[in-house]
């Protein structure tokens, strides 16, 4: 069991705080104690599986990391905000984690707007802090006042297709398919 903790509450406020927390805010990695890192990073991709259990029914809200830092602090995990809206909790309360493995991406197609120009290296940009990417995840982007969305249609993997898969240490970017929404 690890208490979800926040960035605030573990990093030094450092003249590159704000810039620190932001970069750790839109990715998927995430802290852990050192003590645990043998015993839950059996693999070589170092991947977790976060679990969320509702104790009022058998609901469990998953979501996937994988682990940058071993320097949280003893018996918590340090987690982006977006995870933590996502299994549907708050800092302080408690999750389970183990070790998962997760192949890597040979091809992804997106579903994105019409009239964007250089998709792929608007991508690029964004994936550049994320390690795992699954079936219905959406990319977002902003640049100059407009917003697009990126959202992940099929993936497949180096054992075919599936609903998750490893951006890391991969070269996925080269192997996008992109098909417009016209809607």
């Amino acid at each position: 069991m690890f208490l979800l903790t926040e960035f605030d509450e573990y990093a030094p406020k450092t003249e590159n705080f704000k810039k620190n927390k932001m970069i750790f805010n839109s990715g998927d990695g995430v802290y852990i104690p050192m003590k645990y890192a043998n015993e839950i990073l059996t693999s070589e991709n170092f991947m977790i599986k976060i679990v969320a259990e509702n104790p009022n029914n058998s609901e469990k809200k998953i979501v996937y990391a994988k682990a940058v830092k071993y320097d949280a602090p003893e018996n918590s995990i340090v987690v982006p905000q977006w995870m933590v809206a996502n299994l549907g909790l708050n800092y302080g309360d408690v999750v389970n984690i183990e070790s998962v493995n997760i192949d890597p991406i040979t091809n992804i197609k997106f579903v994105t707007q019409k009239n964007i120009i250089d998709p792929t290296s608007i991508l690029e940009f964004e994936l550049r802090h994320k390690n795992i990417l699954t079936c219905g995840d959406v990319i977002k982007s902003k640049i100059f006042e407009k917003s697009y969305d990126f959202i992940v249609k099929e993936i497949e993997t180096t054992s075919g297709p599936k609903n998750i898969g490893s951006l890391y240490d991969n070269n996925v970017v080269s192997n996008i398919i992109f098909e417009i929404d016209y809607n």
